[in-house]
């Protein structure tokens, strides 16, 4: 019986920020490469993740990892959508800066390409485990 996943990557990196547990090089590039793995699987069947942040990737203590997709449940770009809604959100997701400058504009529909969205949140996502620093302050 595997475990559940009851720790996601936030939860995760403020446990090594606390007692300055950086990750290993192996264990980052592992998790962006699976990472890229299950965004290319979801390609293949159509979809497009396009909100990747700290909160909704899960992983188990066996290196295994579940990715959330809010959009899924909630409709197009909910991150983008918590965002518009308030400004205090964007400390939860990792926004490019074509969705901050639709953002800066208000604009209820953003344009935007979800793929190179995820681009640059993995690229933040990299930084953040590299680094161990909060990249949302």
């Amino acid at each position: 019986m595997t475990e559940p996943f009851i720790s996601n990557l936030a939860m995760i990196l403020n446990k090594k920020r606390e007692s300055k547990d950086f990750f290993h090089e192996t264990q980052v590039v592992r998790l962006l490469d699976n990472l890229v793995s299950a965004l290319m699987a979801l390609r293949t069947k159509g979809i497009t993740h396009g909100a990747l942040n700290l909160t909704n990737i899960y992983l188990g203590s066996d290196g295994s990892f579940k990715l959330l997709d809010m959009d899924l449940f909630f409709g197009e770009s909910f991150a983008y959508s918590e965002c518009l809604t308030s400004t205090e959100n964007l400390k939860n997701y990792f926004l490019s800066p074509n969705l901050l400058s639709c953002l800066k504009s208000k604009l209820a529909k953003p344009f935007s390409d979800k793929e190179k969205d995820d681009i640059y949140a993995l690229g933040m996502i990299a930084l953040e485990l590299i680094s161990l620093e909060n990249l949302f302050c």
